[in-house]
């Protein structure tokens, strides 16, 4: 007598009850998401996509969280991912490239020539959650021979739509970069909508870019940072003008100076490490109406950090604007970080044989627990 059939196969669900099971997970219980996303396919396809973080932000949180920091690594050219959560990459050391940037999800990358100098002709948009990139197009051509790779330069990526930006990565972006020819510093922006770069805008006044500086968004302008702390270059995506903004006691910063949004991300600042103190500046409106600064706080880093890592001043290398994060390089290799808010302190790399010279931190929503 032959075997009964097997009993027929239950129907997968369709994406909505899935959807509407993933909502009743408690906010506070992500693993229980992570558990869930591995049932199947379909299950971590829905967990995993925009559509259902945009809708549901509560579960994962107001904003993105901080996945890890990449770190530009001064000697031999690599920018290295430095996970500070459950989130890794396959292949962390990306050689031959520069991190300048990082915001809603991607990342800026600058080719390196002869493994030291960025190229901006080789600039690369990507996105280490999804694993995909995009190569911008080369400079106009009268551009790419005025930016050569030897001039001052930087670039940011942005996104180009005004929304929350809780999960903007499959949206379309802009890349602002600003470049120092002869006589002059210029600025033209890129679309991913238009698939090109706009006419480039120019400002006559003599300039150097510090291209190992994180670029800050506050409202609809960009702020680069000029070497050695001699102030800021603004770049108004409205009007496309520049603009430099001079900084108090510029003689004083170095290269211990990182630029940072205050007041919610709405105002500008700066943080630079003096000593063995960190100062705090916020952007204000001086006496004569006009653009000034104001020392908002200093904080003591020698009751924070270990006395070990404090023998010689330590290095600003980079700022998280959405958490209050900094973070800072001492002279035997290791990246500290500091929480401006509860003044946590945590050891995030150490890496004797080779100098960070900046970090990116990198935020995004990702489903815990997985590796690309």
């Amino acid at each position: 007598m032959a075997p009964p059939p097997p009993p027929p196969m239950m129907p997968a669900l369709v994406d909505d009850v899935i959807e509407e099971v993933l909502t009743r997970i408690p906010p506070d219980d992500l693993a229980r998401l992570v558990r869930a996303s591995c049932l199947c396919k379909a299950w971590r396809r829905v967990a995993c996509d925009s559509l259902f973080r945009a809708r549901f932000p509560e579960l994962l949180g107001p904003a993105p969280p901080l996945l890890g920091v990449i770190c530009n690594l001064g000697v031999g050219g690599a920018a290295r991912f430095v996970p500070t959560s459950p989130f890794r990459l396959s292949r962390p050391d990306l050689t031959g490239w520069l991190a300048l940037d990082a915001r809603h999800g991607r990342v800026l990358l600058a080719s390196l020539a002869q493994g030291r100098v960025p190229v901006p002709g080789r600039v690369v948009v990507w996105d280490p959650v999804a694993a995909e990139r995009v190569d911008l197009p080369p400079l106009p051509r009268h551009l790419e021979l005025q930016a050569s790779p030897w001039s001052s330069w930087n670039a940011a990526v942005l996104c180009a739509t005004a929304r929350d930006h809780l999960d903007c990565r499959r949206g379309p972006f802009l890349a602002a970069l600003v470049a120092v020819n002869a006589d002059s510093v210029f600025a033209l922006l890129y679309s991913s909508a238009a698939a090109g770069w706009s006419p480039p805008t120019y400002l006559f006044e003599p300039v150097d870019l510090d291209c190992s500086a994180r670029s800050v968004l506050v409202d609809n302008a960009v702020y680069f940072m000029l070497q050695r702390g001699a102030g800021i270059l603004e770049y108004d995506l409205s009007s496309r003008e520049l603009a430099v903004i001079h900084l108090p006691l510029h003689d004083e910063y170095g290269r211990r100076i990182a630029l940072m949004t205050v007041e919610g991300g709405n105002g500008l600042g700066f943080a630079v490490v003096q000593s063995s103190r960190l100062h705090l500046w916020s952007r204000v409106s001086g006496p004569d109406g006009g653009p000034g600064w104001t020392r908002t706080r200093v904080i003591e880093l020698n009751t924070l950090l270990p006395a070990a890592a404090l023998t010689i001043t330590p290095y600003l290398v980079g700022f998280d604007n959405g958490s209050g994060i900094c973070f800072l390089r001492m002279f035997n290799g290791m990246l500290f970080s500091v929480d401006l808010k509860s003044g946590q302190v945590k050891k995030v790399h150490e890496n004797h044989g080779c100098a960070i010279s900046s970090v990116v931190p990198y935020t995004s929503f990702c489903t815990p627990g997985v590796q690309h």
